[in-house]
């Protein structure tokens, strides 16, 4: 990507130009919306062959959706991509049907990487540039994965029987596969294996939590156990009711097991991972309070709050536990800087015990991905222009194999960023925009200016290409702060991607539906592979070797997922056995439990244990919060609910979650980053917190529930629903350009910034459309079977 970005590129294909703008952007190389301007009339419209062009349409879409801040011209082209692309999505032909209709849904850089392999693994051999080896890879790399993710979920439900068992909470709901999801989505490669049980677990810990502060306790045991969680100390179990003796004992438990986790010079991480539970437990109190008094909090207040019980804070460090040594100091303090705004997911069904048995063993499936991968690094050095390269990496991202491939595609990318790029063509343009800008390398949006009239609009023909209006929405959704041009770009091409998606041939109208939904740089990985693993046939440039590739590597991983949920489900029996009560209980496995998280640590990490704690330790402050406003039935101002709200969301106890496994990366100075409100770990938490509000006020809270965002500010603005709800959805799109713009800032540090990211990927997965897929858990019951059980076929 290096190389491309800095080579000379000139593309008269809207696929093209939007495909490099995407890959440039997604790789971090900023990559101007300008790019697009070559495919637009003198007044700023796309010209009229642009509506044409379903594949330009659909890149357009994708690389929109990379547009940041201000980026009118990409705001513009997504509206544009995503109208053309929803009006000519019906006629569209397999698999490019299918594809728009997944963009739709989801746009590729807002998808999970799995869920979009999945589809095109199998679409790829329809690809003009398939390459069997690819394939291959594609598909023994998938299945890989997916075995490995199985055997994770089926340890992580023995796990969970245990605690369960053990702490006798019978309001406590068995979140198993939602909490293994949120890790999975962040870090599904087979090496976070550490990183994603630590995660898993921890989220099921404040999913509990969640629960006693929602659904049982009394205002005045949640300020009990949030006093006890603060204090650390097991010798405060006697001040407990005795239902959470327990449980404050398994908590205590589990920490030090994930300190064991640990090396010795990682035990620093200790403390980041505990302070963030510790964390989200404030907020959970704060919006106790707010519940218990009746209190609508002020939008500000709540979201405040909100976004620290939402758990991105203790999904980022929780990562970050287990990631190794690239996890430093200072890694875990970028992470932890602001809470995120990240609440925890509703009810979805407790998945499969059993879990399906494969034809290939994991051993020969490992084999056939290491083959595959070789044939198809191989093919780096058989792309010769800058839109080859664009298009293969734009394919391996697609299939969910990327990861596979990290240093070619650095390389590729800094060279793209570094040669000069000339093309006509939207797609390609937005594509280069779209990939430059998620590697961290950056693009002006100038880039789409050639395809723009005089007065700022598009050429009319653009809107009658759904490729290249699709590259434009993707590239646009990576618009950070004050870009205009991409704002502009990003309602052009989602307007006209609506507009033609019903007209569209599969895949392109499965892709352009799944933009429409999620854009690609939001969405999963592992959701955007699913779909475009079957879908990938179809493409032009399909390769066989690089299908398999995905397909295995997909099902590979799985299988590493499943093991992870079947170990989360393995926690061990607390020897507190005499204290039924249900709080006493869950009190015990929580302490037992972050002792586990220790054990998790080398040496080294100890220190890693007393940061998620620490946040564990936070959240249940903000819960008390929260539980003393409900009760009181007291609405805070806006400002105030937002405090509170940022905690109790949980975004710093998900942020040093997410770094507690990761290794030596997760230095002290990363865990302190991530806990110092870096913009990351804050943007990403505004994400859910936002778009749970936004699902709750459709579906209804319930009496003790806090008052959401929503509600206080149109208390505190005294506007109707409407404003409320259509002002709530334009900070998530806030939220995201800040999240586009760290791809820029934090390039030293990008595939930490991802990993964050990806927590807001899952949540766009869970509540796009304002759906509630973590409560009405039917909604994705399918999507995380293709995940999780089900392997692609080979």
């Amino acid at each position: 990507m290096s190389s491309i970005h800095n080579a000379e590129f000139n593309s008269s294909s809207l696929h093209e130009v939007a495909l490099r703008f995407r890959l440039l952007r997604q790789y971090g190389f900023w990559v101007s919306a300008d790019e697009f301007n070559k495919f637009k009339n003198e007044d700023g419209s796309f010209v009229s062959e642009v509506v044409n062009d379903p594949k330009g349409l659909l890149s357009l879409y994708h690389a929109a959706n990379l547009l940041t801040h201000n980026e009118e011209q990409l705001e513009e082209a997504l509206i544009f991509a995503r109208q053309h692309l929803e009006v000519m999505r019906c006629n569209l032909k397999s698999p490019l049907a299918e594809q728009v209709e997944r963009a739709l849904k989801i746009p590729h850089p807002r998808n999970i990487k799995r869920e979009e392999a999945i589809h095109y693994i199998l679409e790829y051999a329809q690809d003009e540039t398939y390459n069997p080896t690819i394939q291959e890879l594609a598909k023994l790399e998938f299945n890989r994965l997916q075995r490995v993710h199985q055997k994770e979920l089926k340890a992580m439900s023995l796990w969970w029987k245990d605690l369960s068992e053990d702490v006798k909470l019978d309001y406590a709901r068995d979140r198993v596969v939602e909490c293994y999801f949120w890790s999975y989505s962040c870090l599904y490669e087979e090496e976070y294996a550490r990183s994603r049980i630590v995660l898993a677990k921890l989220l099921m810990l404040t999913s509990l939590l969640d629960d006693t502060f929602d659904e049982y306790a009394t205002l005045e045991e949640c300020r009990v156990l949030t006093k006890a969680l603060e204090r650390w100390d097991e010798s405060e179990v006697s001040l407990l009711p005795e239902y959470l003796k327990k449980f404050f004992l398994r908590v205590i438990e589990n920490f030090r097991d994930f300190d064991e986790l640990l090396e010795p010079h990682e035990k620093w991480r200790n403390a980041y991972i505990r302070g963030v539970y510790q964390g989200i437990c404030k907020s959970y109190l704060q919006e106790a309070e707010w519940s218990h008094r009746g209190y609508i909090p002020s939008f500000h207040d709540q979201v405040n709050v909100s976004v620290m019980s939402a758990g991105g804070e203790l999904v980022a460090i929780g990562l970050l536990f287990g990631l190794g040594d690239i996890a430093n100091k200072e890694v875990f303090e970028w992470a932890i800087q602001n809470s995120l705004t990240v609440t925890a997911c509703g009810e979805v069904s407790r998945f499969m015990d059993d879990l399906a048995d494969f034809k290939i063993s994991d051993k020969k499936m490992t084999e056939r991905v290491k083959q595959l991968k070789e044939k198809v690094t191989g093919l780096f050095g058989a792309c010769n222009s800058v839109m080859e390269k664009l298009n293969f990496i734009d394919t391996l991202i697609h299939l969910g194999i990327d990861h596979l491939f990290e240093e070619p595609i650095a390389t590729a990318m800094s060279s793209i960023h570094n040669t000069e790029f000339n093309s006509s063509s939207l797609h390609e343009v937005a594509l280069r925009f779209r990939l430059l800008r998620q590697y961290g390398f950056w693009v002006s949006a100038d880039e789409f200016n050639k395809f723009k009239n005089e007065d700022g609009s598009f050429f009319s023909d653009i809107a009658k290409d759904p490729k290249d209006l699709l590259s434009l929405y993707h590239a646009a959704n990576l618009l950070t702060h004050n870009e205009q041009p991409l704002e502009e770009a990003l309602l052009f091409a989602k307007h006209r991607l609506e507009v033609i998606r019903c007209n569209l041939e599969s895949p392109l109208a499965e892709q352009v539906e799944r933009a429409l939904k999620i854009p690609h740089p939001r969405n999963i990985k592992r959701e955007e592979a699913i779909h475009y693993i079957l879908e990938y046939p179809q493409n032009e440039t399909y390769n066989a070797t690089i299908q398999e590739l995905a397909k295995l590597e997909f099902n590979r991983l799985q299988r590493v997922h499943q093991k992870e949920l079947k170990a989360m489900s393995l926690w061990d029996e607390s020897d507190v056995s005499l204290l039924p009560e249900y709080l006493k209980k869950f009190f015990l496995r929580v302490i037992e439990n972050f002792r586990d998280f220790d054990e998790l640590l080398e040496p080294h990490e100890k220190w890693r244990n007393a940061y998620i704690r620490s946040v564990y330790q936070g959240i249940c402050k903000s819960y008390l919060r929260e539980a003393e406003w409900s009760h009181r039935g007291y609405i805070p101002s806006f400002h105030d609910q937002v405090n509170v709200s940022v905690m109790s969301a949980g975004g710093e106890l998900v942020a040093i979650g997410l770094l507690f496994g990761l290794g030596v990366i997760a230095t002290k100075e990363v865990f302190e980053w991530a806990i110092q409100n870096s913009r990351t770990v804050t943007a990403c938490g505004e994400v859910s917190r936002f778009m749970d509000d936004l699902a709750d006020f459709k579906r209804g809270r319930n009496k003790m529930d806090v008052a959401t965002s929503v509600e206080c500010y149109m208390k505190e603005n005294n506007v109707t629903s409407e404003v409320a709800l259509a002002k709530v959805d334009s900070l998530v799109n806030h939220a995201w350009k800040t999240l586009n713009q760290e791809l820029f800032d934090h390039c030293d540090i990008l595939s930490m910034v991802n990993q964050i990211t990806n927590f807001g990927r899952s949540m766009m997965f869970l509540y796009h459309d304002k759906r509630d897929g973590f409560t009405n858990s039917e909604q994705v019951k399918d999507a995380l079977e293709s995940h999780y059980v089900k392997p692609i076929p080979i």
